[in-house]
C-alpha cells in the first residue's frame, strides 16, 4: 500500500470518505447541510489555496 498526498482529480475519493464517517456515526442524512459534496469540496479547496492543506490516501499496491 502506498499512501500519496491526494491531487485536486482524488477529491472525489476524499469527499465519499468524509460521507462514509458520518454515517459511521449514524448522523441521518437530513441532519447533514444541504449539498454536502460541494461542501467538503469547497473545503478542501480552500484549504490547499489559503492554508496549505494536504489530504493523503492509501492507494493499493496490488
Amino acid at each position: 500500500m502506498n499512501f500519496v498526498r491526494a491531487v485536486p482529480e482524488q477529491d472525489d475519493i476524499i469527499v465519499a470518505h468524509y460521507l462514509a464517517i458520518w454515517e459511521s456515526y449514524g448522523t441521518p442524512r437530513e441532519n447533514l447541510r444541504p449539498n454536502p459534496r460541494a461542501i467538503v469540496l469547497d473545503f478542501l479547496q480552500t484549504g490547499r489555496e489559503q492554508f496549505e492543506l494536504a489530504s493523503f490516501i492509501a492507494l493499493s499496491t496490488t
